[in-house]
Formats: structure tokens, C-alpha cells, sequence
């Protein structure tokens, strides 16, 4: 089950991301939001047993839209959260990116191979010959 509600900037963790923001994309979804407000929420996930001092939301998707927030210096943004472990939480990120047309063909064969890669270590081996 999801929620979605809006999240203060300062409680959202980034971690490392398999595509790094691209400030002159973040530029134009800032404009968007201006004129038309944020479309498609953020994805998060709620890590609420972190220890004292860490942000309580991990980032999923959406980093080119919050970078863009960040830019409009704005508090709260809003954000879809859902369950999901680590590696679940990858591969929402990965299927996100790769439905984009923006994304070069090096781009997309990185990330098929990390959606591979995080989908073996949640539910095992993948049996090329389908036994």
C-alpha cells in the first residue's frame, strides 16, 4: 500500500544514483512546476528505524523533481511512499528509468544490467535456460 503526502525537503535522503542529476533538465522541470505545479509526485520510502540524526524518507525516483524544488527554494515536496526494501526500492527506481526516451543505449544497458542485479539478490539466480 502506498500514501502519498507532502514531505519536507529536509527529511529526504538521497543515496547514490545510478543516473546523476543533469542540472540543465532540473532547469526545465523548475520552470514546469512554476507554471503548471509538480505533475508526478517523488517516490520514497519510509526508513523510520534509522538512528538519531538520519533522514526518515530515502528518495526512490523523482531526483531530477526534487532537485528542481530545491531550485524553486521550496520546503515540502510531494511524495508517493511506499513499502519496499533496498532492493525493491532499486528496482522501482530502475523500471522508472527505464520507460524514459532520454536515456542513451549505454545508459539503458546499465540499467537493465543493475535491474538484473537487484532482482537476482531479491528472488534469486535467473535461469537463462528458463529450468
Amino acid at each position: 500500500m502506498a500514501e502519498f503526502k507532502s514531505i519536507p525537503l529536509d527529511k529526504i535522503h538521497v543515496p547514490e544514483r545510478l543516473r546523476a542529476v543533469e542540472e540543465d533538465h532540473a532547469l526545465a522541470i523548475q520552470a514546469s512546476i512554476v507554471e503548471h505545479g509538480l505533475i508526478n509526485p517523488i517516490t520514497v520510502r519510509h526508513v523510520p528505524n534509522q538512528a538519531k540524526g538520519k533522514k526518515p524518507y530515502v528518495l526512490i525516483a523523482g531526483a531530477h523533481r526534487l532537485r528542481a524544488v530545491e531550485l524553486n527554494d521550496e520546503s515540502e515536496i510531494e511524495a508517493l511512499i511506499v513499502k519496499a526494501d533496498a532492493d525493491e526500492a532499486q528496482l522501482l527506481e530502475i523500471t522508472e528509468n527505464l520507460f524514459r526516451n532520454e536515456l542513451s543505449a549505454l545508459d539503458r544497458a546499465m540499467f537493465v544490467m543493475s535491474y538484473r542485479e537487484a532482482w537476482e539478490r531479491k528472488y534469486g539466480k535467473i535461469d537463462p535456460k528458463g529450468g
